[in-house]
């Protein structure tokens, strides 16, 4: 079968149109007469065979020339284009079709096929394959090219990316290559190049989230974040240059990043201007006169970089955040004479937290960052009470403010080093970090244990207020008794207990109801403390629990009954008698020195046998 444009085939040719690879794998085809006879395609100028495949699978194979003179092929196999098999139907077009395959035919070896795909970017390029660059242009953008808008944003100068090829005058176009057709194979070109291109093209997808926009989006450089500039670097080192714009200058890659401040400087008139700068190349700019890349700014772009037509794109060396992408962007900014105190105190602190702050010329004394503090003031109330006060104290200049550790950002704190100091709060104290109000003997040992702890690990404890001085009494308390009659009640007395301690009196019902609570001191009024963990005043605690269970009825004080003897013995024994009337002394010796129960006969009436502990209980009871 003739073909026309048979003649114009060449081997360079083949190799680009189906890849180094395919190539290799499709001429041991070729050889081996896996092709059978040509025929005319469907369309004009197209021809088909079919190819016998590994497996001894056959596919039918299409292959021809478009008007613009670039070979095809399309194939029934899994690869579907520009496949071994349509390699092999291009030779035979070129240099006819061998016999069909005989035992003679010498087949290509395993590692032959293995090593097929080994090749560099320069051996692509000489098989004919197309290289690919990277069109690096400053373009007026309507609106951002990001899928989500940012406040504010909107028409501005941005750096525009596009993938480009050479033309047939040797210039750099745009040709039939777009970000999307760089995962298609056709037409071949330099893989090295369509891969890194390809890696770049999807980090700017997975950050835009546009795939499911139609046609070929814009790829700006603000639409990506800080990853993107070792991505440019692979682009440079996989041997894609950077192309510049229709008559402008080269494109250059920065070899150090830059980096940005902002200067202040003070006029005649008093006030403080604020000039962003930018540090680039071993030249310091005005931020307004370079481009930023990004929303945080990632990056610069400086249009006419040293005074020569061109472009020099450098990454920032320090992270920023839109605030502070905003302050750089937006030119000086002029702090009139009769706020320059404030600014300097309350805004040059937050200030440094996201940029460098200098003063060139020294005009301005910029104030020193000094890390914060952790401070407890504590106030004594009436009670004893304690109030207190957590904060964190700042230094700025000669002012310190004081923050405390509930209030939210305003800029002047340094939240990592504050965690810090509350991650350094002793154990036994953190506790207290969450309290407001301390009373009774908490408050007492919140002084007198806690403080000295906060200050030795350099927490700055501040005492304000009128208090007594607290003393701690290790003395055991003297605990005393008494009984003394009730008018008109002959079975009852009252009962009396006093505890005092090193001489001075403490007053029963906060004594008791400590007790009763379980608490560990107690403080009294002249500011003197005990322990409660003493086993007289436990004991104590019990045998006025088990009176107050014994009285009939509900009454002022305590009571005990005539009969109730063996209460008193247990009462006199952790305390001593310090009162008692006759009539009680009298009951209490008679029962107390009262033998045990004398036998008392059965009654005669009762008809029944009693057993030992039913007599037992019945000569008691009548005791």
């Amino acid at each position: 079968m003739h073909v026309p444009w048979a003649k114009e085939l060449t081997e360079a040719e083949i190799r680009r149109t189906v890849g180094v690879g395919a190539f290799l794998r499709g001429q041991s085809y070729w050889r081996q007469g896996r092709v059978g006879a040509l025929e005319p395609g469907p369309e004009e100028g197209t021809v088909v065979a079919s190819v016998l495949g590994s497996g001894d699978a056959g596919y039918r194979t299409t292959a021809g020339i478009t008007e613009d003179g670039e070979y095809f092929g399309d194939c029934t196999c899994p690869m579907v284009a520009d496949c071994k098999h349509v390699a092999a139907v291009l030779l035979a077009v070129r240099d006819g079709v061998p016999a069909p395959r005989t035992a003679a035919s010498v087949p290509v070896a395993d590692w032959e096929r293995s090593l097929a795909d080994l090749r560099q970017p320069e051996e692509d390029a000489a098989a004919g394959f197309v290289p690919l660059g990277l069109l690096v242009e400053v373009v007026q953008s309507p609106v951002a090219a990001r899928w989500r808008a940012v406040p504010g944003d909107g028409p501005r100068r941005r750096v525009r990316l596009r993938p480009v090829v050479p033309g047939k005058t040797g210039n750099w176009v745009r040709g039939n290559v777009s970000w999307r057709s760089l995962a298609y194979g056709y037409p071949p070109r330099v893989r090295a190049h369509a891969e890194v291109l390809t890696e770049l093209y999807g980090a700017h997808q997975a950050r835009s989230q546009s795939m499911y926009s139609y046609g070929d989006q814009p790829v700006t450089l603000d639409d990506f974040g800080p990853a993107v500039w070792p991505l440019l670097q692979q682009v440079l080192d996989a041997g894609v240059p950077l192309v510049p714009a229709k008559g402008a200058g080269p494109v250059a890659l920065a070899g150090e990043p830059a980096d940005v401040r902002v200067d202040l400087g003070r006029d005649p008139t008093g006030d403080v201007l604020l000039r962003p700068e930018v540090v680039v190349a071993g030249s310091t700019r005005p931020a307004s006169s370079v481009l930023l890349l990004g929303d945080p700014a990632h990056g610069v772009a400086v249009e006419d970089p040293g005074g020569e037509r061109g472009l020099l794109l450098a990454p920032l060396a320090r992270r920023t955040t839109s605030g502070a992408s905003r302050l750089l962007s937006g030119g000086p900014v002029r702090v009139p004479a009769r706020d320059v105190e404030r600014f300097l105190r309350d805004f040059t602190p937050r200030l440094r937290r996201v940029l460098p702050v200098t003063s060139s010329d020294g005009s301005v004394q910029v104030p020193e960052p000094t890390p914060p503090r952790l401070a407890l003031g504590v106030t004594h109330e009436p009670g004893p009470r304690l109030h207190l006060a957590w904060s964190f104290a700042y230094t700025v200049g000669d002012a310190e403010r004081r923050v405390p550790l509930d209030d939210p950002d305003d800029g002047l704190r340094d939240l990592a080093a504050e965690r810090s100091l509350l991650e350094a709060v002793p154990r036994d104290a953190v506790r207290y970090l969450a309290v407001e109000r301390l009373r009774g003997v908490d408050a007492v040992l919140f002084l007198d244990q806690v403080v000295p702890v906060l200050r030795g690990a350099g927490v700055e404890v501040s005492v304000s207020g009128e208090a007594p001085e607290y003393r701690l009494s290790e003395s055991a308390p003297a605990i005393a008794v008494s009984a003394s009659d009730r008018p008109g009640d002959t079975d009852w007395f009252d009962l009396g207990v006093t505890v005092s301690v090193d001489g001075e009196e403490v007053p029963f019902q906060p004594l008791f109801s400590a007790l009763a609570r379980g608490d560990s001191h107690l403080v009294l009024a002249s500011g003197t403390y005990f322990p409660l963990d003493r086993p007289e005043l436990e004991q104590l605690r019990r045998l006025i629990e088990e009176a107050k269970g014994l009285q009939e009825k509900e009454s002022d004080g305590l009571r005990i009954s005539r009969y109730q003897a063996g209460l008193w013995e247990e009462l006199v024994e952790v305390g001593v008698v310090q009162a008692q009337s006759e009539r009680w002394a009298a009951s209490v010796a008679g029962l107390l020195a009262a033998g045990g129960p004398e036998p008392a006969p059965v009654p005669d009436s009762l008809a029944a046998e009693l057993r030992p502990y039913q007599l037992d209980g019945y000569r008691w009871l009548s005791f």
